[in-house]
């Protein structure tokens, strides 16, 4: 195992004796003499930091820790948990000056233990310090906590007293976002970590980001005040009275308007007024990559060099208001697209907040890469400008996220290059798929936040440390996988994109490697069922790379779905949230599929539902899983829609051209209740151009009442570009449950 500390001064946590220290017998022969006590009059953090405390040390022996008030025991053994007297009286003194923003302190004394931190929140973080560098228990996960097992638990001088140089820190992930007792582990804090008074607050950012059209609502004011909105449909100037209403997020404000100012600036004291517990207030760009072009605007514009000179001149405005009446407030803005360069003139305020997110950075190099050579230098120029600087990353793959993304070494080592840069949080945007549903998104969670507080530590040991720990000796053959994708795009020469879809990357080669792997990984856990069931959860992101790359069977991507539909999982909402999430990816997969090959031979084409059209996809029509079609899945069309729900338009025939084909589509019914014998199942073509039907076939519905699909002949037809085939039901909205469709195929004549 690999254990990693953040203190130059540090003592040894041993299980012998060692000459030269003083040594605390915290437990000893399954026994402890130690109470924890927490504060008188304790905030509900502390009692909960003593709480947790004794809930772990529990579980590493057979001792039993107990917990009191400090006035409540007469013991002289005592771990202090929190600002107690005891503290105060033997510590505090000596502290002064070196404990900072989210800093802990570790350390012993005499026969005592102290646990306890720059203010409430921060005695959570030294306990949890403290349990993982000393009783060396591992939190991989929520619920997933390894324990030694111990007779004796020794501890020789520790002096750990740590600040970390980042005071915000937050993993948009689900291990830290929806438990509250995780984040606090991974010792995050920011706005979407579930932390109750029991955990410490986090921060909270009021409005969250792109915040100009929350403020002021094109709904509210665009017919009385329309220029104070740009026009994303007129290249960015001020919208008139004849101008269409943008949508909120396709505009930005005319930030030069002095009425709006005013307006904007009533609304904002307002909210806060209404939202007194926030801490920083968002004043932000909306997401779009515009600015106003209005002549003001435009020559701010070129005075400062870049649009967030613009920016930053209204939101300094705002953040002067704001400090008037809130001192304590800090004022957060983006550097986001267009403002991602500085001013050359105006500085932020010292009151505001600048969260730099390059969304169009090289997802796989560092920002000190020459890939990324001018996002560094915006970073660098920021930095010699703002002394208050948080950073937003990106580490996972916004079009899909189940694919491998080789992307954790940038993140890792951006988080390292911010420190040298004096940034002060870091928000690090993921996967919020629950149940690990993504790409080793356990280890990304444990090892970014292990980062995140700590920088200096080696981000390749933490990393071997989480797949040995948490697989066991799987954890060797996963982690190979994981480098050799890191290394297979590196070679590749491409950008990662945020939204990246081109995994042609990873070669055949690397493909029958990688499945020799999991073999392996797997082969090695089938033995346990926890490590089993671990690395199956991580195979899923690899199995559903082969199926989105067309690497395997009509059979075998079949199964892989059938497999993901039929997981079931305790919570309710996780349960619902993945089914839905799977049929995305059947879409995903579908579409994909598309691309590559509807045709066969130079005289076939078989369409699958990647290129179908959708009549009011999720209600009316859908792409299911069905063991009985050929590849598995099949759209469908409810029997309460008789529009022509499913239609394929016929641009897509460039490799063959117009000509006469054979028309073909497997289909297939189930009903619900046949009692009209002229009801139909219609299949057809249809030339837009003309406005006219090609042809129409009726089907009757007995006719396909069946388990198997039944090949359905329109016969011989001269296609054109343009047309569109279209598929329909005719009967009583009680009589059809769906119809299910295959697939079509055109048979060149």
């Amino acid at each position: 195992m690999f254990k990693l500390y953040l203190f130059s001064i540090v003592s040894i946590l041993s299980f012998l004796s060692c000459s030269g220290y003083y040594n605390i017998e915290l437990i000893k022969d399954d026994k402890t003499a130690y109470t924890i006590i927490y504060p008188k009059n304790a905030s509900n953090v502390n009692m909960n930091s003593a709480k947790q405390l004794a809930i772990h040390l529990n579980k590493i022996s057979k001792a039993s820790f107990k917990v009191s008030e400090e006035n409540e025991t007469t013991n002289t053994k005592i771990i202090s948990v929190g600002n107690t007297q005891l503290f105060k009286d033997r510590l505090m003194p000596s502290l002064t000056g070196r404990v900072y923003k989210d800093g802990i302190v570790v350390k012993t004394l005499g026969d005592n233990v102290f646990l306890n931190g720059n203010s409430d929140r921060e005695s959570i973080y030294a306990v949890y310090q403290f349990l993982e560098d000393y009783a060396r228990v591992k939190f991989w996960a929520p619920n997933v906590v390894e324990y030694p097992k111990l007779r004796n638990l020794v501890l020789s001088d520790i002096e750990l007293i740590y600040s970390p140089p980042f005071y915000y820190r937050s993993h948009f992930s689900y291990n830290a976002n929806f438990s509250g007792e995780f984040a606090t582990i991974l010792r995050e804090n920011g706005e979407f970590q579930q932390l109750k008074s029991e955990w410490g607050q986090p921060y909270k950012l009021l409005g969250w980001v792109h915040t100009f059209s929350q403020i002021l609502p094109p709904s509210k004011y665009f017919l009385k005040y329309p220029e104070w909105f740009a026009d994303p449909e007129d290249n960015y100037l001020p919208c008139n009275s004849s101008s269409k209403m943008p949508e909120p997020q396709e505009t930005q404000l005319c930030l030069s308007n002095t009425t709006m100012q005013q307006e904007f600036l009533r609304n904002l004291l307002l909210k806060i007024k209404e939202n007194p517990s926030y801490d920083l207030i968002s004043v932000s760009q909306n997401d779009n990559k515009g600015f106003c072009r209005c002549k003001l605007c435009n020559s701010i514009v070129e005075e400062e060099g870049s649009p967030s000179g613009l920016l930053i001149r209204f939101v300094n405005l705002i953040s002067k208001e704001v400090e008037n009446r809130y001192p304590n407030k800090k004022v957060e803005t983006l550097a986001y697209y267009a403002t991602e360069a500085p001013p050359i003139i105006t500085k932020p305020r010292r009151n505001v907040i600048i969260r730099f997110a390059p969304l169009e950075a090289d997802m796989a190099y560092p920002l000190e890469s020459r890939e990324n050579h001018n996002v560094k230098l915006n970073i660098d120029k920021w930095a010699k400008i703002s002394n208050q600087n948080f950073f937003w990353g990106y580490n996972t793959n916004f079009m899909h996220a189940l694919l491998p993304y080789p992307s954790l070494s940038k993140t890792l080592k951006d988080i390292k290059y911010l420190k040298t840069k004096n940034f002060k949080g870091v928000f690090i945007q993921d996967n919020t798929n629950p149940e690990g549903y993504g790409y080793f998104l356990h280890m990304q969670s444990w090892v970014i936040a292990k980062m995140m507080w700590n920088p200096d530590q080696d981000q390749q040991s933490l990393i071997k440390e989480f797949f040995y720990g948490y697989y066991g000796k799987s954890g060797k053959y996963l982690l190979e996988y994981f480098n050799l994708i890191e290394s297979s795009f590196k070679k590749s020469g491409l950008k990662l994109k945020a939204y990246h879809s081109d995994y042609n990357f990873i070669s055949d080669i690397d493909i029958r490697y990688a499945n020799s792997l999991f073999v392996k990984a797997l082969s090695f856990a089938a033995k346990d069922k926890v490590f089993l069931e671990r690395v199956q959860t991580e195979k899923l992101s690899f199995d559903f790379l082969l199926t989105y790359m067309g690497k395997n069977t009509s059979k075998e991507k079949g199964a892989f779905f059938k497999g993901l539909m039929d997981r079931s999982y305790e919570n309710v909402n996780v349960n619902y949230a993945l089914k839905n999430y799977n049929l995305a990816l059947i879409e995903e997969v579908e579409t994909e599929d598309a691309k590559r090959a509807v045709v066969i031979s130079n005289k076939q084409i078989k369409i699958e539902q990647g290129k179908f059209v959708f009549y009011r996809k999720g209600y009316a029509t859908n792409i299911r899983y069905d063991e009985n079609a050929e590849d598995k899945l099949a759209a469908t069309i409810s029997g309460e829609s008789n529009d022509w729900a499913i239609q394929y338009i016929l641009k897509d025939l460039d490799p063959i051209q117009s000509a006469r084909f054979d028309v073909k589509a497997s289909l297939r019914v189930v009903v619900k209740k046949l009692s009209n014998s002229n009801s139909k199942i219609n299949f057809g073509v249809y030339d837009p151009v003309l406005n006219k039907e090609v042809i129409k076939k009726e089907i009757a519905i007995e006719k396909l009442i069946s388990s198997d699909y039944v090949v359905s002949d329109l016969g011989e037809i001269e296609l054109k570009t343009g047309y569109i085939i279209w598929f329909s039901i005719a009967a009583s909205k009680n009589e059809v449950d769906h119809l299910f469709i295959d697939n079509i195929t055109l048979n060149k004549k």
